[in-house]
């Protein structure tokens, strides 16, 4: 992986605890050897006139993520280190998604809203030369 992709993958692992709500984040606290089951779903839809595509869904306690794969990838998940890789079947290129549990300090106790300077913390920590050039919130519900 390069290093230029390093600050993507750590976005994307952000982005799962996103959709999550509050009371989650806050039982996914706890050391990873407590962590709920991490599993992964697949299933294939049709679109009327245009074909077929794969929409994943990764479950790890209440926390969800849904994505579609794009074509010519197929899905992988590794459960001990949680993470799902989408890999293009040539193996020419994979898209990394990794779980992580939530610092101790991620949540606001008063509003139960996730804190963005507890992650911002964990990024720069774990990608020590990586700087965060733009921040936004987007939430799904």
């Amino acid at each position: 992986m390069s290093s230029a992709s390093k600050p993507l993958v750590c976005l994307l692992g952000l982005l799962l605890w996103l959709g999550g709500s509050p009371p989650a984040v806050q039982a996914q606290s706890a050391p990873p050897t407590n962590t709920p089951a991490f599993k992964l779903t697949t299933t294939r839809h049709e679109l009327e006139g245009l074909g077929y595509y794969f929409r994943a869904v990764a479950t790890e306690g209440t926390n969800q993520l849904a994505f579609i794969v794009p074509k010519g990838y197929f899905i992988r998940a590794d459960e001990a280190n949680r993470q799902l890789r989408a890999i293009e079947r040539d193996d020419k290129c994979s898209i990394t998604v990794r779980l992580f549990t939530a610092p101790t300090n991620a949540v606001d106790q008063a509003t139960g809203t996730l804190k963005a300077e507890a992650f911002r913390e964990v990024v720069l920590q774990r990608f020590t030369n990586s700087r965060i050039l733009e921040e936004f919130t987007l939430t799904a519900r």
